[in-house]
């Protein structure tokens, strides 16, 4: 490791050490329902869902969001897509289960997924709060930890018809995001 990259790593951590509870938010109570509705780990979800449960069913769902997407591109389909494909950019952000973040990119631009149970989940641009998703700023600095998250959403949405065929289960298995309960600390 060259010398200016050791001291940026150490005025990094220094940096972070000083910041104390900033950098990594501790969860937040939350109650055992949202809207009437059971509150649900990631995993949970993922396994109804398998499960062939939950067909057009709203759900509760808490976790950690981290977002880890980078600028890049890929190449057009030849067909269009639908938006709940999410093409070229599932997998970047959401919600996991554990604390961890859902991918983490490397310097040489490998890619590694969380280790346990996550989903990224589909955010309309209407829904109060989603580009909060995208703007908290120590949520896509590495090494730095997701935050606790609530959403009520649904699964099954009716934009799944306009995914192409290869894609429509991808689509009709995306949580699409009704409503942010909380993010970080702030619980509504």
């Amino acid at each position: 490791m060259n010398r200016r990259v050791a001291e940026a790593m150490l005025a990094l951590v220094t940096l972070v050490a000083g910041c104390g509870d900033v950098i990594v938010p501790t969860p937040v109570p939350t109650p055992a329902t949202v809207d009437g509705l059971p509150l649900l780990r990631v995993g949970d979800v993922i396994a109804a869902r398998a499960a062939g449960g939950l067909r057009g069913a709203r759900v509760a769902v808490y976790g950690y969001w981290s977002d880890g997407s980078v600028g890049h591109s890929c190449a057009p389909p030849s067909e269009p897509t639908g938006e709940l494909e999410l093409y070229c950019h599932d997998g970047e952000w959401g919600i996991t289960e554990l604390q961890e973040a859902i991918v983490v990119v490397d310097n040489s631009g490998g890619v590694t997924p969380a280790n346990g149970p996550h989903l990224t989940p589909f955010v309309p641009a209407a829904v109060s709060g989603a580009d909060d998703l995208f703007r908290i700023a120590h949520v896509r600095m590495p090494g730095f930890a997701p935050v606790p998250i609530t959403v009520v959403g649904h699964f099954d949405d009716p934009r799944a018809a306009d995914c192409r065929p290869q894609s429509r289960q991808l689509c009709l298995d995306r949580l699409v995001v009704e409503r942010i309960v909380q993010l970080g600390d702030d619980l509504e």
